[in-house]
């Protein structure tokens, strides 16, 4: 009987202990799903923070590449018009080189011309000299003929 009340005693004071540690499993359950709770909120914060993070780059790396397409038509549209100015300046250079060779001739032209106009004066005043000496010539024949007479 001393062992059967033993037992019982045993019995009881495990069944308090199976009490007392369903209670603490009871409040452990409550801690862990708190606390399980809490880390799902950090977790669900963090994610939403990355989430914003990721929209923000992500606006920014649009609002970037909509700016670069911009700067790279603003770069097009130079780079087409350096095209026309370097076509346009071969087509002066070759301009310009016809021009010298155009000024060369003119020069020399003009040189030519200086030279016949000289000549031409010079024959102006050789003419000029030729009939005042037919005139004079003319005069002396007739005061010879005058004199015969």
């Amino acid at each position: 009987q001393n062992s059967l009340s033993t037992l019982q005693k045993e019995h009881a004071d495990m069944q308090v202990e199976f009490c007392r540690t369903k209670e603490r499993e009871s409040g452990l359950q409550i801690t862990l799903d708190e606390i399980n709770g809490r880390h799902r909120v950090a977790a669900l914060k963090c994610e939403n923070e990355y989430l914003e993070r990721i929209n923000k780059i992500k606006a920014t790396h649009d609002e970037e590449m909509k700016e670069l397409r911009e700067q790279l038509k603003k770069n097009d549209v130079v780079n087409t018009e350096v095209a026309e100015v370097k076509a346009q300046m071969t087509d002066l250079q070759d301009e310009i080189d016809i021009l010298r060779h155009a000024q060369a001739k003119l020069d020399t032209t003009e040189e030519h011309l200086r030279k016949c106009k000289l000549k031409i004066e010079e024959l102006s005043d050789v003419k000029n000299l030729l009939d005042k000496e037919e005139e004079a010539h003319n005069t002396c024949i007739k005061k010879c003929h005058d004199l015969e007479n």
